[in-house]
């Protein structure tokens, strides 16, 4: 054939569709070399379709010239047969890869599974299934980093404010704004979607003042009261019941709950009695001075170890002995402090004394004249001045003055602070010993301020984190002398070995992990197996005494510092409800922690009143229960009080309400079922178990206005509760004012909300 033939299109240049094409490689092809394709086909041409397929043409060579070719090109035959089944399936149903047999790869059914009358089922390819894996744990690692997001913003972070906002990934280190931010409500149920954004104002966390606590000598003796205290509890309750009152008119409830002073039952309007005619110089009888002293280290030093015991007492021994001898004014003013706190505990106590009951009122004026003779108060502060101050902080807490009680101890750890007692002491002109008693001394302060704050409801003002002091050593003063005990005073390392074989701060069966200790393949040293030995051996011989007790107290105190600070503080006001409600699971799965490293002998669900260490034991437990009251007090607060646009509390909160209620029985169950003031002033810490048992009334009437039913067996329980807690108010007012006004304060709420609180309680109780 010689007719002219039109140049092959551009899809014939292509390869199969069904074949991989490089684009890139088709798109960049040099059409110049050909360019005698994009020629106009108009121009006749003598070039043959035999030619063209002729390997051997060139079409610049003259076909004339051309010798022929005797050979034909016949082209390849194309094949018309079906190609033959391979065997094999690219892909095989479900049941037959599970029977591992050969599937015909039929849809929808293969042979197998049409011959068996089972459903066919021809499942993700490897590649697809991947991806949707993959997509299941990208969603999940969204889930958690925005659960981690919530429970860890930095403190100033705003809820509504992005984390992740344009400007701010790189204003803040935090590594979680990195992070990008996803919904909540896509990720978490629709309880808690609902509800993970609202303001955790409701909870307690105050950021402003609702009066002016200048404005009269009420107001001032009160002052502000925080909202961790019992004192603004029972504010907040009477508040809620005067306004959903219906009998009351708008005038009467604005003078009923105007000002905190009303539900205030501490005397500090009245004052301590501070007389100007005392001899400052005078002092009482030895066998006076020797049982107010004895009572003092039996009752109040195990709990606060403001003193070192053997050397105060050896001063005593010498200053009554020897009647030349003059002692300086701190130390005497000292001595008068420990004078007035035994007088006060035998006071309440009825004990058998030869001195009158206002004699603590005395031994106060006397020592505070001579801690603040002339210009005394602007010294600079000492030991004996820091001891002073610690001293008269915890008497104006034992007679009812929490207000002056926490300005005091405030001075007092600023005197410390001012001598560096909250550090450790590497002094080598500063005996062993004396170190030892100023860690006791600090110690003391930490806790002293620890009870008080916890009361009136102000910040601590002294934070753990920045002491260095370390803990005192689990032993008795009496065994200073010991050899094994003065290792522990004389070599720090040991005593770091000690305490952590006591687990002190760790959770429980953990031990202090090293960069060594890590490494699979590390042999332990010999060194390393003498501190082992030493660490078992030491804990082994570490038996119940007044010194561990402390040490526990000390770490109790620790955790309801933490729980003050996150759940109470005015930052905990920005953060959202679930973030405060994971933090109260936390914190409560952290004293539960503490429960579980304790001693058997000190085992809090069991009190015996004929065991030696009965007011150690009897003070750990109302402590830990008043630490979980605050803890888990939020949450009740949120069932009895939240608005409606809040939604209903969560599983989580209510459960953590319940148990709150439930702790308030158990503080109560602590006291004995009939009041007994030689139990309580001498098997309890008196100085604040006025304060222990308000918390768990108050607890308790938040439960009677948050019950749904009356008539229950629980409703019936916690009405028991309150009445016995009264009926120990009731026995307590005959020798304490404080008791006194805290009785009738209760019994006013019951009495005229006892409709809406559905329990009534007579006026005689």
């Amino acid at each position: 054939m010689s007719g002219n033939l039109p140049p092959p299109p551009l899809s014939s240049l292509r390869h199969p569709a069904s074949d991989l094409v490089d684009d890139v490689a088709f798109f960049s092809y040099d059409w110049s070399v050909s360019g005698n394709l994009q020629e106009d086909s108009s121009e006749p041409s003598s070039t043959t379709a035999s030619e063209i397929s002729n390997p051997l043409y060139d079409p610049h060579v003259d076909t004339a010239k051309q010798t022929p070719n005797p050979k034909i090109a016949i082209p390849r035959a194309a094949n018309t047969k079906p190609l033959a089944n391979p065997g094999r399936v690219s892909r095989a149903c479900v049941n037959c890869r599970d029977q591992k047999v050969k599937c015909s790869g039929h849809r929808p059914t293969c042979h197998r599974c049409q011959m068996s009358a089972v459903t066919c089922i021809y499942g993700d390819r490897k590649r697809e299934k991947m991806v949707k894996q993959l997509d299941d744990l990208t969603a999940q690692v969204e889930t958690y980093e925005t659960l981690l997001r919530n429970i860890y913003l930095p403190p100033d972070h705003h809820p509504d404010t992005s984390v992740n906002q344009p400007g701010a990934t790189d204003a803040s280190p935090h590594p979680l704004n990195k992070i990008p931010s996803t919904s909540l409500a896509s990720a978490l149920p629709s309880r808690v979607s609902d509800n993970a954004n609202t303001p955790a104002c409701t909870i307690g966390p105050v950021e402003f003042v609702e009066e002016d606590f200048n404005r009269d000598a009420e107001a001032q003796a009160t002052g502000f009261i925080g909202r961790h205290s019992e004192i603004k509890w029972l504010h907040q309750l009477k508040r809620f019941l005067e306004q959903n009152d219906p009998t009351l008119g708008s005038s009467q409830k604005d003078a009923d709950i105007a000002s905190l002073s009303s539900v205030n039952y501490f005397p500090d309007d009245s004052g301590p009695v501070i007389s100007d005619n005392v001899a400052m110089m005078e002092r009482p009888s030895q066998g006076i001075a020797d049982q107010l002293v004895n009572n003092y280290f039996s009752v109040i030093h195990e709990s606060f170890p403001f003193l070192g015991k053997s050397l105060f007492l050896s001063q005593c021994r010498a200053f009554y002995s020897n009647a030349n001898l003059r002692p300086g004014r701190r130390w005497m003013a000292v001595l008068n402090m420990v004078f007035a706190i035994a007088a006060r505990h035998s006071c309440l106590a009825s004990c058998q004394t030869h001195h009158d009951h206002d004699d603590h009122a005395v031994y106060f004026s006397r020592a505070w004249q001579l801690n603040t003779h002339d210009v005394a108060s602007l010294s600079h502060p000492n030991l004996q001045q820091v001891q002073v101050e610690a001293l008269a902080s915890f008497y104006l807490l034992s007679i009812g003055q929490v207000n002056r009680a926490w300005r005091m101890c405030g001075i007092a750890i600023r005197s410390a602070q001012a001598m560096g007692i909250y550090l450790r002491d590497e002094s080598p002109s500063t005996s062993t010993l004396s170190k030892e008693a100023r860690y006791r001394l600090w110690w003391g302060l930490y806790l002293l301020n620890n009870r008080v704050s916890g009361i009136i409801g102000r910040p601590l003002g002294v934070h753990r984190a920045f002491c260095t002091t370390p803990l005192p050593v689990p032993y008795r003063e009496e065994d200073f002398g010991e050899e094994h005990v003065m290792q522990l005073l004389t070599n720090n390392e040991a005593r770091r070995i000690l305490m952590s074989s006591l687990q002190f701060q760790m959770p429980r069966n953990e031990t202090v992990e090293s960069p060594i200790a890590q490494s699979p393949i590390h042999v332990a040293s010999r060194e390393e197996i003498r501190n082992e030995q030493a660490r078992a051996t030491a804990a082994q011989s570490v038996s119940v005494n007044p010194s561990l007790y402390f040490i526990y107290a000390v770490d109790l105190a620790s955790i309801m510092e933490e729980a003050i600070g996150t759940l109470y503080s005015p930052i905990a006001a920005s953060r959202s409800w679930l973030q405060i409600e994971l933090a109260i699971s936390a914190l409560n799965e952290s004293i539960e922690r503490w429960l579980s490293r304790l001693p058997m002998s000190y085992d809090l669900t069991r009190t015996r009143t004929n065991r030696p260490d009965v007011l150690q034991h009897t003070s750990l437990a109302f402590h830990f229960y008043s630490t979980k009251l605050i803890i888990t007090q939020p949450c009740l607060h949120r069932v009895v009080y939240g608005a409606p646009e809040e939604g209903p509390p969560s599983t989580l909160c209510s459960t953590l309400a319940a148990t709150c209620v439930q702790v308030a029985g158990q503080m109560l169950d602590l006291l004995p079922s009939d009041p007994d003031t030689a139990w309580l002033y001498g098997c309890s810490p008196w100085w604040c178990v006025l304060h222990y048992i308000m918390q768990s009334v108050t607890v308790l009437m938040m439960e009677l206005v948050a019950r749904s039913e009356e008539g229950t067996p629980e409703s019936a329980g916690v009405e028991v509760m309150i009445r016995k807690a009264i009926l120990w108010l009731s026995e307590m007012a005959t020798k304490d004012p404080s008791a006194m006004r805290a009785q009738l304060l209760c019994i006013d709420i019951l009495t005229r909300h006892g409709s809406r609180l559905g329990m009534e309680v007579e006026v005689g109780i």
